[in-house]
């Protein structure tokens, strides 16, 4: 594991642009040299877990910079961008995971660095309470707005035609936390001083750091208890996160999309719940995604998902024996979640325990990750065979096999806390 550990991190650090900050997603031939905001902001968080602060802020720079292009569409950022220019590229577009994930990992760069200039520039960027505030502001029916995310979906992987967006729990859980974020912030600005001086360094927004803890709870009630019209991703019924609902069209009937996705274990992490149905959530989800036997203790993204096996649009045909191959990043999600359910807010100082009910599961997940790696520990694609065959379309892919993994690891470990904000404590 130590040497899938480093190896994945000097593939990680050197896919960063040395000058722009841009961090490549994969370095596959296929997927085009692209940034995706999204995975660029994970891969950023991970570098500052791992204690690559500097690495970590050229990343944010670079995306809160006034010169990164924003998609006219949606008024905030493109799903992908041009590793070697900065400039947008196309792809699948309204995908606004990314929002949040940028909040958030401003709130972890500061929590780590708190007295440094970095954090403070970061902190006080205008585009970052842009952001901030699209977040507080962009409802549709109580929900925050639903887009293409986590997967990108916008058309049947079977037949090619066009597929609704939806309300996706993982952008939801990643709302409510990074409005969570965004409190965090401005209370810390709001009581941070300079070297030289006492004024006050106040944020971007005119919102208060209460603004933003209200909204956060609000929708958070709203995704457990649902909207007016009695529609949420928590499933009463089994005790777990449903994928979705289906946003048919902005005046149609929208549905709750029942399947079970592995990126749902970021609504475990993020959105407040007892210890004890967070892990029934868990648990249900590895019981239906965890792959098991050939597939060891790898995660599959969810519920029917064919894409390389039979999708029409797999970069590189048929990849994989069978439908629902494990994936690197979805059974790290579980696994962060695994840690988050079982740490106290004073436990990073020592390796963390598991649920006794998650053990099976969870007990070789970092051991999995590690024996799906390459040669000399390189990382790998997004999806591995159960037959632990390669997905090769998608290889290195440096946050969704690499990155992951490392950050699974200092949680383990107890180097790194959770990914909840609520533990990201600001002075």
């Amino acid at each position: 594991q130590l040497q899938v550990y480093w190896t994945g991190l000097f593939a990680l650090k050197h896919g960063q642009h040395p000058v722009l900050g841009t961090i490549l997603s994969s370095t596959g031939a296929l997927y085009g040299m692209k940034t995706w905001s999204r995975d660029g902001a994970f891969a950023a968080m991970i570098l500052d877990a791992a204690g690559y602060h500097a690495e970590a802020a050229a990343y944010w720079t670079w995306i809160l910079a006034p010169t990164t292009p924003l998609d006219p569409s949606t008024t905030v950022l493109y799903t992908c961008y041009d590793w070697w220019s900065g400039g947008a590229r196309s792809f699948v577009t309204p995908e606004l995971d990314s929002i949040p994930a940028v909040v958030l990992g401003v709130h972890w760069h500061c929590y780590l660095q708190p007295e440094s200039a970095s954090c403070l520039t970061l902190a006080k960027s205008e585009r970052l309470w842009k952001f901030a505030d699209f977040l507080l502001s962009q409802r549709e029916r109580q929900f925050f707005l639903p887009d293409y995310s986590i997967w990108e979906e916008s058309s049947s992987p079977s037949s090619g035609q066009p597929l609704p967006t939806s309300v996706t729990t993982f952008t939801q859980a990643l709302a409510v936390g990074a409005l969570q974020s965004a409190g965090y912030l401005t209370a810390f600005l709001n009581g941070a001083t300079t070297d030289t001086t006492t004024t006050t360094l106040a944020s971007a927004s005119s919102a208060s750091a209460s603004s933003y803890h209200q909204a956060a709870a609000l929708l958070n009630a709203t995704l457990h208890n649902g909207n007016s019209e009695g529609l949420s991703i928590y499933n009463a019924a089994t005790g777990s996160y449903r994928r979705g609902i289906w946003a048919n069209s902005t005046e149609g009937e929208w549905s709750e999309d029942d399947r079970l996705d592995a990126s749902t274990a970021m609504a475990i992490l993020l959105l407040s719940g007892s210890q004890e149905a967070g892990t029934k959530a868990l648990l249900h989800l590895y019981e239906t995604l965890g792959r098991g036997q050939a597939g060891g203790c790898g995660v599959a993204r969810y519920q029917g998902d064919i894409f390389y096996y039979a999708s029409i649009f797999d970069p590189a045909g048929q990849e994989v024996s069978q439908p629902m191959p494990p994936w690197g990043v979805t059974t790290m999600f579980a696994y962060w979640a695994s840690i988050a359910l079982n740490t106290n807010a004073n436990s990073n100082s020592k390796e963390v325990e598991v649920d006794p009910r998650l053990h099976p599961y969870t007990s070789c997940a970092l051991e999995w990750m590690a024996d799906i790696a390459a040669y000399g520990g390189m990382p790998v694609g997004e999806a591995v065979d159960v037959t632990g065959k390669m997905v090769w379309s998608s290889a290195m892919d440096l946050y969704e096999s690499a990155g992951v993994f490392i950050w699974g690891v200092l949680q383990h470990s107890g180097q790194s806390p959770p990914f909840q904000p609520k533990r990201w404590t600001l002075p």
